[in-house]
């Protein structure tokens, strides 16, 4: 990655597991496994689940090569839908993606096979606006740290990721940028104080993400947030 990526406000919590060392140049694929949850339904967490309360809901996505775009559809109540989304993200993509992406396809090319024909900045463009659903899981872009910054920036959104397996949280929060056009319309209007929503995924084995929801909402003040029952694990 360029030195652009110094400018991320990235904030990570180790859990007692360690720290993690992930950063934005770890590319990992969100790819669907078969064993996937493909429900979308919002679910109570299990008993002893991150001691979540009642009002605190796992919605789980499809595991279709979208299912972070879709956590953004889910968000948005339908106004941004998985091909804007990705359409949006597509458009950010740098040349430090692509160097990115191309080395991590030469590392594991199993993991990266959307890349085994994709030469350059606009071939990667357009792989990252197919979505999962019309091409498969295999052949769409899905989504990583550089996606998740990206959508971060775009909506004006903090994206709070937990992952449960390998035992860390990572607070991901929009870039500052003077490019009028570089979020959505959506959260200008707010008072600053609450204009930062707050998006809380769950990465499931590394590869797959599905929603928590509050009060049956999926984009969280940071009132909500700072009265969940995580909250505090990502110092909000």
């Amino acid at each position: 990655m360029s030195s652009r990526s110094k400018r991320r406000r990235v904030e990570s919590d180790a859990s007692s597991t360690g720290s993690t060392g992930k950063t934005a140049t770890s590319i990992r694929a969100d790819a669907c496994r078969s064993g996937s949850e493909t429900s979308t339904q919002a679910e109570p967490a299990p008993a002893g689940c991150l001691n979540r309360t009642q009002s605190e809901h796992i919605h789980h996505l499809e595991a279709d090569g979208d299912c972070f775009y879709r956590a953004i559809e889910l968000a948005s109540h339908g106004a941004v839908t998985v091909s804007a989304a990705r359409s949006r993200i597509a458009d950010g993509l740098t040349q430090a993606h692509y160097d990115a992406l191309t080395a991590a396809f030469a590392a594991a090319p199993r993991e990266y096979a959307f890349m085994r024909r994709v030469r350059n900045l606009d071939q990667l463009r357009d792989r990252q606006r197919m979505c999962g659903s019309d091409v498969g899981s295999r052949m769409c872009v899905w989504a990583d740290w550089a996606q998740i910054q990206l959508a971060a920036t775009i909506y004006g959104w903090g994206i709070l990721v937990r992952d449960t397996q390998a035992g860390f949280t990572m607070k991901i929060l929009p870039e500052h940028s003077t490019d009028p056009d570089s979020r959505e319309e959506s959260n200008q209007d707010l008072d600053p104080d609450i204009r930062v929503m707050y998006l809380h995924v769950l990465r499931v084995d590394g590869c797959h993400y599905n929603v928590v929801t509050v009060d049956g909402q999926a984009l969280l003040t940071l009132k909500q947030v700072q009265q969940s029952s995580f909250g505090k694990d990502f110092n909000l």
